[in-house]
Order: C-alpha cells, then sequence, then structure tokens
C-alpha cells in the first residue's frame, strides 16, 4: 500500500506576499518521508517552482479557475490543507463531501471551519473558534509551520550569547509599504550603534541612501540561508510574520510590528508572552519608537516549540 496523498493549496505573490506559501511548503517539507506530498498554487514564479521541486510534486493552477480545477483533482481519499482567507466554509465543506480530510491553516478564525484540523500557530485561545465537534485544533507555537534548518536548530539545542554588535531588518517577501526604510530610520534617529545591518528584501524594498553599514541581501534565500542570517544576526527588526517564528526559533530578540489585519492577533500572542519588542501597527505612526529597547529582556523560556514534526507527522497518520 503507497503513502497516503497529501494535497496542499496555498499561493503566493507581491500583492499577498509569501507566508501562506512559505508555510505551507514547510509543512509539506515536514510530512513528506510520511505522506505523497503535491502542491498547488496559481501560477508559480520560478523561485516557487525551484522551492516546491525541492520537496515536492508541484501542480500549477490557472488564475480564472483555480478554486474548481483544484477541486475536479481530488479523488476523495486524499488530507487536503487549504492555507488562504478566501476559502470559505462552503468550499471547506465541498471538498469533505468528496470524502477528503481537510486541515485549514489560519489567522483571522473569521469563519466557521468543518475541517477536521485548525491549525493557528499565532494564537492559544480556543474561543475565538467557531468548529465543529470533531475538529482538533492545533494553536500556539508548539504548532509552529518552520523550514527544516529552523527545526533543527530548535531540536539541536543551540545557542548564542548576542553581542548586540549586527542587525538583520525583514518584513516579508513583499514590503509594498517601504517598512524595510522606516526601521532603518528608526535605527538610525534611536542612535542604535550596529556594525552591521542586513537586510532581507522583499520584491518591493526600497532602500534609503546614507545608511553605510547596509547590506542588501539577494532576494530569493534559501532557508538555510535566512537561518544562518539570523543566527548570525544580534537583534532582528520584523513583521509579525512568518520571519518573526524563525527568529524566535533561534533565540533572536527581535523588535516587530504588524501592518495588516492577519498579522494583529500573532502580534498580540507573542508581546503578550513577552517573547518580542512591540511597537504597533508600522502603517500608524510616522516615526517607530524603541525608546524602551535596551531594557528589553525576550522571555524565551515561554517558548515550546520542539518536537515540531513529530507533532505533525502524528496528527495527519490520525486523519
Amino acid at each position: 500500500m503507497g503513502k497516503r496523498i497529501v494535497c496542499l493549496r496555498a499561493d503566493a505573490g507581491p500583492e499577498i506576499g509569501f507566508g501562506h506559501f512559505t508555510r505551507s511548503l514547510a509543512l509539506a517539507e515536514m510530512l513528506k518521508d510520511d505522506f505523497d506530498c503535491v502542491f498547488f498554487t496559481v501560477d508559480p514564479s520560478e523561485y516557487q517552482r525551484r522551492e516546491v521541486e525541492r520537496v515536492c510534486r508541484l501542480h500549477p493552477l490557472l488564475p480564472a479557475s483555480h478554486l474548481e480545477d483544484f477541486q475536479s483533482c481530488l479523488q476523495g481519499d486524499e488530507i487536503v490543507v487549504l492555507d488562504n482567507y478566501f476559502f470559505t466554509t462552503e468550499y471547506q465543506k465541498a471538498i469533505k463531501s468528496k470524502g477528503c480530510r481537510l486541515v485549514c491553516i489560519d489567522d483571522l478564525h473569521d469563519k466557521h471551519y468543518v475541517a477536521d484540523a485548525v491549525v493557528n500557530h499565532g494564537c492559544e485561545d480556543a474561543c475565538l473558534f467557531s468548529v465543529e465537534s470533531y475538529t482538533r485544533l492545533c494553536l500556539g507555537v508548539s504548532w509552529a509551520l518552520l523550514r527544516r534548518p529552523f527545526l533543527e536548530v530548535l531540536d539541536s539545542g543551540w545557542h548564542r550569547d548576542r553581542q548586540g554588535k549586527s542587525a538583520v531588518v525583514c518584513v516579508g517577501g513583499s514590503d509594498p509599504y517601504s517598512l524595510v526604510a522606516k526601521y532603518l530610520a528608526a535605527i538610525k534617529e534611536n542612535h542604535l550603534a550596529f556594525d552591521r545591518i542586513r537586510v532581507i528584501a522583499g520584491i518591493k524594498t526600497r532602500i534609503p541612501e546614507g545608511i553605510p553599514e547596509v547590506k542588501i541581501l539577494p532576494q530569493g534565500l534559501t532557508a538555510r540561508e535566512v537561518c544562518s542570517v539570523l543566527q548570525e544576526a544580534d537583534m532582528g527588526f520584523f513583521s509579525a510574520s512568518t520571519v518573526c517564528l524563525e527568529a524566535l526559533s533561534v533565540g533572536l530578540p527581535s523588535v516587530v510590528g504588524y501592518y495588516i489585519d492577519n498579522q494583529r492577533n500573532f502580534y498580540r500572542y507573542v508581546t503578550s508572552l513577552g517573547m518580542v519588542y512591540g511597537v504597533g501597527d508600522l502603517l500608524q505612526t510616522d516615526a517607530i519608537d524603541l525608546g524602551g529597547l535596551s531594557g528589553f529582556m525576550p522571555k524565551f523560556d515561554n517558548l515550546d516549540m520542539r518536537g515540531i514534526q513529530a507533532r505533525y507527522v502524528e496528527l495527519f497518520k490520525s486523519l
């Protein structure tokens, strides 16, 4: 008997960013040794093709008909993973009616779920979710959707003392609001004396002139390259997104803000646990306030992130 098929459905691009794509592909990498994973995505770029084909099979979808085309690919014995906001309750029901098991990756808990499992690694309050009696909720950082290099760091117990000499800035795969530039301005205005600042640039990132210590890293870094950058840094400046979770996994003290609704809940979660220095809504302030940063001590002892891959494999085997 062959491996069970897992069909993962997520998209990426300049407008929606790369968070859904990155975390769903991280899940595929966790599962690929025990399941036959197929990744479905709309109009993949060369970067997306390369990243998916390194992990599993790729099935491109057409933008105009992706909802119907994906359903038509399902035989009824697959485990389906959905990761985006446009997958309504009715769409979930249509997939379940074919006989598939269903896992939904959630940020906003803004709809009723009929899925067999719902994953939200940025929230721990089960009362916020509308689900069926059989739905398993997988909540909090113990279900963080991390790529393999970060899981390896966690499981190794790796740690190093941070010296405060270097910084890394990243707000995701797009940066449509020039938030990297806003963070760099705040670093300069608050006289934070970093010898080196690395920027993991998004598609739309623009870097202001006159900051000689800034080095722009090329787009399309591999997970291992990103992991190395975060391990080598002493302070991070991020959005409340996938890169923030990755920074937590390597014990990097971080300044974090949000700029879209799907980041707000995760921002509240990590700041409430004392894991990051929160600066609020990055779009609602002209200048980021870093006045209390010197006294900030992240509470990494609140983290429970070991054993994530085994947790997911057990979940999917139980479906």
